[in-house]
């Protein structure tokens, strides 16, 4: 589904894929930001489209998208966990009685 300018949603879902391709940060500011420059582009008067937040997070929900940050942070697991769990499983497949 489109909002009412559709070239803008399209421009802004473009700039969108680019950036999140390049791995570059994306925001709502950025999307708005992006939009008013194709608003203008476009001769569409700031009177019939300002590119709000609300403009944004409806522009997310259209185009089913969210945003994410990249962390580089990673959870890593204990040494001995592969062990834990090869334990762990063979006690739950036991049958009840060896338990």
């Amino acid at each position: 589904m489109k909002g009412r300018f559709p070239e803008i949603d399209d421009a802004v879902f473009t700039f969108f894929q680019d950036r999140r391709k390049t791995g570059l940060f994306v925001s709502y500011d950025l999307l708005r930001e992006e939009a008013i420059k194709k608003a203008t582009s476009l001769n569409i008067p700031q009177s019939r489209f300002k590119a709000s937040k609300g403009w944004a997070i409806r522009f997310m929900r259209r185009m089913e998208l969210a945003l994410w940050c990249r962390t580089t942070i990673r959870q890593k697991l204990p040494k001995d966990s592969e062990q834990e769990v090869v334990e762990l499983s063979a006690v739950h497949h036991q049958p009840e009685e060896d338990k």
